[in-house]
């Protein structure tokens, strides 16, 4: 068995047999890490055979044993369990990924600590010592130290953490995180592509296998995605990021990928002394504290996942230095989108002094907005501080605006919509091409206004 080096991105995943200093598969400078691996058959480790070598049998569809893909159980937490598909799976495999400080271990803990009152949990660490481990699940979730049903340990060696789960059968295992585990038999250092592929592949034999539900924390790169190659999202069953501002106490599971449920789910939490709360009504949670007498504010309803009502704010003001280029600063909101919308503004409802001002948006909540249907919204709210009227606290816009001023359709604006009725809202304001679906839902108390431009909703407000 002959040894040989390979080059391979630590970002994405990308492997050549030539040193480089970019990778050419994600662009990244200086990602490049060489690593060693054996021409022929490698030798496999004993656990893994342990595994596999159960002389397997192919079977008839009804000789499968449906019950056991339709088990499962509680997180016990609602947020969570919504995003899974209502509970968690049983066997299944679910990476959560997330920038550090996010809270991906609190949210796991949490889940070990209440599926541990009933059920065998396991939690393996190859970041915390078994007394960190034992100081957090004490200290925040108030674990009980005679809790029979909740072990953990320290161990960065897969073949340890494999024995104790063989073991001791658990209903759950929580793995935190996958880059600092490793294989002694594989060439590499842990976090290592080679060393992530391998033990992934180990985890979802040992999951599959035994009906051992595990949840994997793994690294994100700096752009958020999920550090090792693509094909670790098509291994794994579940693929989860927790999502938050480092200044917000607003934390987002968003599902990427799920095989039990929908992948169109959100939950929302907020970080606090305790750990991750739950919300379970994030829109009311995001428009508390609200000024309902202030120009520059409005609301908007956005649905890229789940539907949520959000406040946007904005400011119009004249430049600090005379005679300077005006600023266009967002927060939470996209400046490219933000300048479209000015010069719309412009142009099209007799706006033009807003050429020469600086104008501030800000999502509040530290929420990011990409949909287009926030464009009424924050238009309005641009105009509203412009003229320096109070758009009414009870109305919502929705709304995709055009370079011709025109106010667009948007997707699952009935699904929109039915939000903004429950919350308690009494208007809302949306494209005349969507005024056919929506009447149905039009009540006494609950007023929709259908908009051609912006001009017609201009004289809805104000």
């Amino acid at each position: 068995m002959a040894k040989k080096s390979k080059f391979v991105c630590k970002e994405c995943g990308y492997e050549t047999y030539k040193a480089a200093g970019k990778c050419f598969g994600c662009g990244t400078f200086g990602s490049l890490r060489e690593e060693s691996y054996f021409t022929g058959k490698e030798k496999e480790t004993k656990s893994s055979k342990t595994i596999s070598a159960n002389n397997k049998k192919a079977v008839y569809l009804h000789q499968v044993n449906e019950g056991f893909v339709e088990q499962g159980f509680s997180s016990g937490i609602g947020e969570l369990d919504r995003v899974l598909g209502g509970q968690i799976t049983e066997g299944s495999l679910v990476l959560l990924g997330g920038d550090p400080g996010n809270g991906k271990s609190t949210l796991l803990s949490k889940v070990s600590d209440n599926v541990s009152k009933n059920e065998k949990v396991f939690y393996a660490s190859g970041e915390e010592s078994e007394y960190q481990l034992k100081k957090r699940m004490q200290g925040r979730m108030k674990m009980s130290a005679d809790n029979n049903n909740f072990k953990i340990i320290f161990s960065r060696n897969l073949d340890e953490i494999e024995t104790e789960a063989l073991e001791y059968r658990p209903k759950l295992m929580i793995l935190d995180s996958i880059n600092t585990i490793g294989d002694p038999m594989v060439a590499g250092n842990p976090g290592d592509i080679s060393q992530v592929r391998h033990c992934i592949n180990r985890l979802m034999n040992l999951a599959k296998e035994h009906g051992i539900t595990i949840f994997i924390i793994v690294q994100v790169t700096k752009n958020g995605d999920i550090k090792g190659p693509k094909e670790l999202e098509h291994m794994v069953d579940t693929v989860l990021y927790l999502e938050g501002e480092k200044y917000s106490d607003l934390r987002l599971v968003r599902c990427r990928k799920n095989r039990f449920g929908s992948d169109m789910e959100l939950g929302v939490f907020r970080m606090a002394e305790e750990g991750l709360i739950e919300v379970p009504n994030p829109s009311e949670y995001l428009l508390a504290n609200r000024p309902e007498d202030s120009s520059g504010s409005g609301v908007v309803c956005i649905s890229d996942t789940r539907p949520l009502l959000i406040e946007v704010q904005a400011l119009v003001s004249a430049p600090v230095v005379p005679g300077t280029n005006p600023r266009r600063t967002a927060k939470g909101f996209s400046r490219n989108n933000l300048s479209i919308l000015t010069a719309v503004l412009e142009r099209k409802c007799n706006s033009r002094e807003l050429s020469a001002k600086d104008i501030y948006v800000n999502v509040v909540g530290g929420m990011d907005v990409e949909e287009p249907g926030a464009d009424l919204g924050v238009a309005m709210t641009i105009y509203s501080s412009n003229v320096n009227k109070v758009i009414d606290s009870s109305t919502v816009m929705i709304g995709e605006v055009g370079l011709a001023g025109e106010v667009r359709p948007v997707s699952r604006i009935e699904q929109l919509v039915r939000e903004v009725q429950r919350v308690g809202f009494k208007q809302v304001i949306v494209p005349m091409g969507s005024f056919e679906q929506l009447k149905k839902l039009q009540t006494e108390d609950f007023l929709i206004t259908p908009v051609r431009n912006l001009n017609d909703c201009i004289k809805v407000l104000f």
